[in-house]
């Protein structure tokens, strides 16, 4: 269905300059604007609940005792699936209950571990977390037992199936995994991947307006 709406509206856009694309393109682009959209959308998760609805099959729970000592702090690794964290929270040693982990960034952790409101506490039960690139590093005052969090895994790739991939192997169907009332965006974001628009910060601001982030997904 995806592929049938690409077409027609590839067609209604520009007809004379668009060539026609093969299966294996359309799944291109196709994917390319699910990307986009969930990566767009990540950020304004917190406060929009149209983008929860949106990428409510994407957000995966796990919990992990495996946890490394390093230094001043404790890391974990992520799961293969992860490409974005939602919330954190830690089990800290004699503790009966987890505490959530303030996020940070890289370029403030320092500030943030010696200023007095900010630095992880026990007592005000406070811990920092900041990723790096492939772990998540929690800074404590106790020992941290357990680890668990919400985060957003790769969504599955879309495939119409009946092709082979570069490596010879056949593909099977695959259908996108986001619902189904942001798939016309989804398809009209991937014309203009194949219309080469979004290659500027034009297009990017058309894309954001397509999305309707600043209303809630109303229009």
């Amino acid at each position: 269905m995806l592929h049938w709406t690409f077409k027609e509206k590839v067609n209604k856009a520009d007809s004379n300059n668009l060539r026609d694309f093969n299966t294996a393109e359309i799944d291109t682009f196709l994917n390319e604007a699910q990307n986009i959209i969930v990566n767009l959308m990540y950020s304004h998760y917190e406060e929009n609940q149209y983008v929860k609805d949106v990428l409510a099959p994407l957000v995966t729970s796990t919990e992990t005792n495996s946890i490394t000592s390093i230094n001043n702090y404790y890391s974990i690794d992520f799961e293969t699936d992860y490409i974005h964290m939602l919330r954190v929270e830690a089990l800290e040693n004699g503790c009966n209950s987890y505490t959530g982990v303030t996020a940070t960034t890289l370029d403030n952790l320092n500030n943030s571990l010696v200023t007095a409101f900010q630095k992880p506490s026990t007592r005000w039960k406070r811990i920092l977390g900041v990723q790096r690139n492939n772990t998540y590093c929690l800074y404590s005052e106790n020992t941290i037992t357990s680890v668990r969090y919400d985060y957003l895994k790769k969504p599955d790739q879309m495939c119409l199936g009946g092709y082979d991939d570069i490596n010879g192997n056949p593909l099977t169907q695959q259908n996108c995994v986001l619902p189904d009332f942001i798939q016309p965006q989804l398809v009209d974001i991937s014309v203009m991947i194949a219309q080469g628009i979004i290659e500027n910060n034009e297009g990017l601001q058309i894309v954001i307006n397509k999305l309707n982030l600043t209303n809630n997904g109303k229009s």
